[in-house]
């Protein structure tokens, strides 16, 4: 017998005449449904938004909104609270040494190491950048300025303290103090993104 005329091989009624493109229209129509029934994330996991300033300026103009998709980051973010509590040697370094332009007298002086500023408690705006951009500097110290691990290089630590939150941190873009302070609030995890 030909299998063609065999009845017992005949596809049911529904299935006759759907050809492959109706198959993948088909399930291209249910991703939307997919999509928005699938909850939002992209960071590695919970309290982990290490992410890089490209990834949070895509972020901001998505009004938070990410894609489906679940990167996994190596990306390490080590707090200001963090580093205050450890010991390193790293926390010895003057923090005008490192390249941090301030001036020459108050907390900032000459005398003034990487630990002294993480230690200090002001809640005023200098205070704020200053101990964010050391945890940050300490990081990329410590992990060998390594793009793959770090969320900012040591280059950008000092760019951004010598322009008081105001810099670039990637060709086309510039933030003011508000936006860098918003991603450091974002990778220390005040606010997140999953």
């Amino acid at each position: 017998m030909n299998p063609s005329t065999d009845p017992s091989r005949t596809p049911p009624p529904a299935a006759r005449g759907l050809s492959r493109r109706q198959l993948v229209r088909a399930g291209l129509g249910a991703a939307p449904v997919l999509a928005v029934l699938k909850s939002n994330t992209v960071l590695a996991g919970p309290g982990d938004n290490a992410i890089t300033t490209s990834a949070f300026a895509s972020l901001q103009a998505n009004q938070g909104r990410v894609s489906n998709a679940r990167v996994v980051s190596r990306m390490t973010v080590i707090t200001p609270a963090q580093w205050a509590s450890q010991a390193s040697p790293l926390k010895k370094k003057k923090f005008r040494d490192c390249g941090f332009v301030a001036p020459a007298y108050g907390r900032f002086g000459h005398g003034t190491t990487l630990g002294q500023v993480l230690e200090f408690s002001e809640g005023d705006a200098d205070t704020l950048l200053a101990r964010s951009v050391v945890a940050s500097y300490l990081t990329a110290l410590q992990y060998g300025d390594d793009r793959e691990v770090v969320a900012l290089s040591t280059t950008q630590c000092k760019a951004i303290w010598n322009g008081r939150g105001s810099w670039s941190p990637f060709a086309g873009a510039h933030w003011d103090y508000p936006q860098t302070m918003a991603y450091f609030d974002t990778i220390y995890g005040g606010h997140h993104y999953s």
